[in-house]
């Protein structure tokens, strides 16, 4: 009796599978249009935006010049310290400049202002000249900086002001050259003296002249040296100018 229940168990549950009949028209469909010994091209996937590498394409200019960069200048014009304060001031720069991927390329246009300036003035002070910086042209575009002079013409620059030459030890040197040339004619007077026997006693009086002239010009000449003039100040064009950023340049 227990073969006969399991016996008829089997055939119920089993049935059902041998009764299926499996759909093969879409593999017949695809034998028909696709070949696997020759596979066709795939498409060709869209293209992934690039990054751009800004070192290599001078046309890309966006980033930073971190604060503190160094840039070599070359003056286009001679510069005066008769510039009148509010004078453009144009440069080009020496060599490129690449900070944090970003290149500032030679040749490239700066541009700056006189804020201060003077002409030689007494007591020996040298003319002056006060620059800043303020603006870079790059791919058309005007950027602004803020930019410090630290080297002008070969010579250092202290506090951004580019100074001539100070006169004062030169005119103190000048304010005594009346007291030489005194004494040298006194000199040349007792000399002379000295050689005629009547007067050769008094032949000193002339030098001893001198001496005390020379010497009141020379107790003075400090004192003189104050209405000499310092030196012209005189930057030929192409001088080279070392500026320091004091703020990011934004590009």
């Amino acid at each position: 009796m227990k073969k006969l229940v399991l016996m008829i168990f089997f055939i119920l549950f089993t049935t059902p599978v041998f009764g299926l009949e499996l759909d093969t028209s879409v593999d017949e469909e695809i034998r028909k249009n696709y070949n696997p010994s020759k596979p066709e091209a795939l498409p060709m996937l869209p293209a992934v935006n690039a990054t751009v590498d800004y070192r290599e394409n001078s046309s890309v200019t966006a980033g930073k010049i971190p604060a503190g960069t160094k840039l070599r200048l070359t003056l286009r014009n001679a510069l005066t310290s008769g510039a009148p304060a509010g004078r453009s001031v144009t440069f080009y720069s020496a060599s490129p400049v690449t900070k944090r991927g970003v290149t500032i390329p030679a040749q490239t246009v700066f541009q700056g202002v006189v804020t201060d300036s003077h002409p030689p003035q007494l007591a020996g002070n040298g003319g002056l000249l006060v620059l800043k910086i303020d603006r870079m042209q790059l791919n058309g575009r005007t950027c602004p900086v803020n930019a410090y002079v630290t080297k002008a013409n070969g010579k250092k620059v202290f506090l951004n002001n580019i100074k001539g030459k100070r006169g004062y030890l030169r005119g103190v040197a000048k304010s005594t050259q009346p007291g030489r040339t005194y004494y040298h004619n006194t000199v040349n007077a007792s000399q002379e003296l000295a050689g005629i026997p009547l007067i050769m006693l008094i032949s000193p009086l002339p030098v001893l002249t001198g001496v005390v002239f020379l010497g009141l010009n020379t107790a003075g000449s400090p004192l003189f040296g104050l209405f000499y003039k310092g030196a012209e100040l005189v930057i030929p064009a192409g001088a080279q100018f070392d500026v320091k950023l004091i703020d990011e340049l934004r590009l």
